[in-house]
C-alpha cells in the first residue's frame, strides 16, 4: 500500500510540474501599418511601431502590443502624465509634453517617454522616442475611421519603460530540476519504506 500511494503521489508531482511548464496562450493584436494621410503641421516625433486595431491604450494592452513586436524584450511599463496642446487648425496635430505650459524649452528634471500613443475611433498608434524625451510633435498621420478618413485626437498617453523578468523557465531546466530534485528524495523514501 506505500508504494502504491508513493507511486501516486510522484504521478500527480509529475503531472502538476508537466502543467506548470506548459506556455500560456499569447493574445494576439491585430497591428497594421497604415501610411501617412494627409497633411498636418506637425510630423511625428517618434518612430511609428504599428496601428493597433479595436483595442484600447490600456498598459496591458500596450506591453502585450510590444511583446508581440519584440518577444525577447519583456517590457515593463509606466504611464507618465502627459499634456497636449493642440494645432490651431483643429485636433489634428500638435506637440506634447511631460510637463505644462507645452513647449520646446524643456525643463530641468522633466520625465523622458520611450512609447506614447496616439487614439482616435477604435485604434491606436503606438510610436518610440530614440533616445526618450520629454517633449515631441504629433498628428493622426497612421489612423484611419471607418469613412477611409483621418479622425480627430480621443486621446493620448505617454509611457516610460524598464526591463522585466518575464518569469519564463525554460523547459530543460525545468526537467532537470525535477529531476534532481526527485534524485535527492530517493534516499529518504527508502528509508521510510525500510521501516
Amino acid at each position: 500500500m506505500k508504494k502504491y500511494s508513493l507511486r501516486l503521489f510522484l504521478i500527480c508531482v509529475v503531472g502538476l510540474f508537466a502543467l506548470m511548464s506548459m506556455p500560456n496562450a499569447a493574445v494576439s493584436y491585430t497591428i497594421q501599418n497604415i501610411g501617412p494621410f494627409g497633411t498636418y503641421n506637425f510630423p511625428n516625433s517618434g518612430d511609428y511601431l504599428g496601428t493597433v486595431m479595436a483595442q484600447n491604450d490600456s498598459i496591458s494592452v500596450v506591453e502585450g502590443v510590444l511583446e508581440q513586436l519584440r518577444p525577447t524584450i519583456d517590457y515593463v511599463l509606466t504611464e507618465v502624465g502627459m499634456f497636449v496642446k493642440y494645432d490651431p487648425a483643429g485636433t489634428m496635430s500638435g506637440e506634447w509634453a511631460t510637463f505644462n505650459p507645452v513647449s520646446s524649452t524643456i525643463p530641468a528634471g522633466a520625465l523622458a517617454v520611450d512609447f506614447y500613443v496616439v487614439k482616435g475611433g477604435p485604434d491606436f498608434a503606438l510610436y518610440e522616442e530614440i533616445p526618450p524625451s520629454p517633449y515631441g510633435t504629433w498628428n493622426v498621420e497612421n489612423l484611419l475611421n471607418p469613412g477611409g478618413q483621418s479622425p480627430a485626437l480621443s486621446h493620448f498617453s505617454g509611457y516610460s519603460a524598464g526591463e522585466g523578468t518575464n518569469g519564463k523557465v525554460p523547459e530543460p531546466t525545468t526537467l532537470l530540476l525535477l529531476g534532481f530534485g526527485l534524485a535527492g528524495a530517493i534516499p529518504f523514501v527508502r528509508r521510510r519504506l525500510q521501516k
